[in-house]
């Protein structure tokens, strides 16, 4: 995948390198995609834990279709070379591009998930609107969160 700043995608890859959010620090991190979810008039549901759920409406034919469910978790593991000097409580990442390869100086990058919260951000737009099913964002900081969505009906999941 080409890192290529005018794609939305990865604009906001590189946005969400520059707020802390190692695991249990994901206020930042969270507060950025409520904040997103408000600027696109988007539905949200956001917990103290700082578990944030997006949903965007179905739109003509499939506005009752069954929902596509995008989940991820919002922190990183942080992980650093003896040499980094970062503190990942208040520090932006330094990325730079090597070749194909998007990295971290001496630190983890977090991408495992990021990328995917960046495309769980774009993909509600760069669908067609006339024909989007129900989309549900769940950006969690635990997995058994999702668990707990289930058991209080929030979620429907489809075999």
């Amino acid at each position: 995948m080409e890192f290529d700043l005018t794609k939305p995608y990865c604009r906001y890859f590189n946005e969400m390198l520059q707020i802390p959010h190692g695991s249990f620090n994901e206020k930042a991190i969270s507060d950025w995609v409520v904040a997103f979810a408000k600027e696109h008039n988007l539905k949200y549901y956001h917990d103290k834990e700082n578990n944030v759920v997006i949903y965007k409406d179905g739109t003509k034919h499939l506005k009752n279709a069954e929902p596509i469910i995008l989940q991820g978790h919002l922190d990183m593991v942080c992980q650093k070379t003896e040499e980094s000097k970062i503190d990942f409580t208040k520090d932006a990442l330094e990325v730079f591009i090597d070749g194909d390869y998007v990295k971290a100086k001496n630190t983890t990058l977090g991408a495992d998930n990021g990328l995917g919260l960046a495309i769980a951000k774009k993909l509600p737009f760069s669908i067609d609107n006339t024909q989007v099913p129900i989309l549900s964002s769940i950006l969690r900081y635990d997995l058994q969160y999702i668990e707990v969505l289930y058991s209080l009906g929030f979620l429907r999941f489809y075999p």
